[in-house]
C-alpha cells in the first residue's frame, strides 16, 4: 500500500536550513550594528533632558527606559552634533548630568552614575507584571512584541 508520498529530498532540505540560518544571522548582525551605524544630527540648546530624549526617539528607532524617581528629566542639556553616533551623543549630552547609560539593541537604559544596577535589575525592580497580547489592525496577534511604559 502506497500513500503517494515522495522521498524527502535531503539536498533541498539542507539548502533550506542553510538559507534560514543565513537570514537569521543577518537580522541579528543588523540589530546589533544599529547603534554603531545610526548617525543623528541634533541641535538642542538648554532644553530639558526629557525633550532631548524625545527628540532622539523621534529621529531614530531608539527608545529610552529609566526610573523617573531616579532620573531627573528636568535637567537642562545642550548638544549640537552633525552625523554623530548615539554613543557620541549620549556621552556628550549626559557628561554633566550624573547619568550613565547602557544600550541593548534599540533600548537605552538610563541609570544614576553612582548606581551599580544593571538593566536587568532596573527592569525587575517593578513588582507589577502585566501580560497580554498585542494585535495589529487586522486583529492578528503580533509575536515577539514588547511593550514599554514611556518614562519608566
Amino acid at each position: 500500500m502506497q500513500f503517494g508520498l515522495k522521498p524527502l529530498n535531503l539536498s533541498l532540505l539542507l539548502k533550506g536550513i542553510i538559507a534560514f540560518l543565513l537570514l537569521t544571522q543577518s537580522f541579528w548582525v543588523q540589530a546589533n550594528n544599529y547603534a554603531q551605524q545610526t548617525k543623528l544630527t541634533l541641535s538642542l540648546n538648554n532644553t530639558t533632558l526629557k525633550k532631548a530624549l524625545a527628540e532622539i526617539e523621534k529621529k531614530s528607532e531608539f527608545y529610552f527606559m529609566y526610573n523617573s524617581t531616579q532620573i531627573d528629566t528636568k535637567q537642562r542639556v545642550s548638544i549640537n552634533v552633525v552625523e554623530a553616533t548615539i554613543f557620541q551623543i549620549l556621552d556628550k549630552m549626559l557628561e554633566t548630568t550624573g547619568i550613565s547609560y547602557e544600550i541593548s539593541n534599540r533600548q537605552i537604559i538610563l541609570t544614576p552614575k553612582n548606581d551599580n544596577k544593571t538593566s536587568q535589575n532596573i527592569l525587575s525592580d517593578d513588582k507589577i507584571k502585566i501580560t497580554g497580547t498585542v494585535y495589529d489592525q487586522n486583529n492578528v496577534s503580533l509575536p515577539g512584541v514588547s511593550v514599554v511604559v514611556k518614562g519608566s
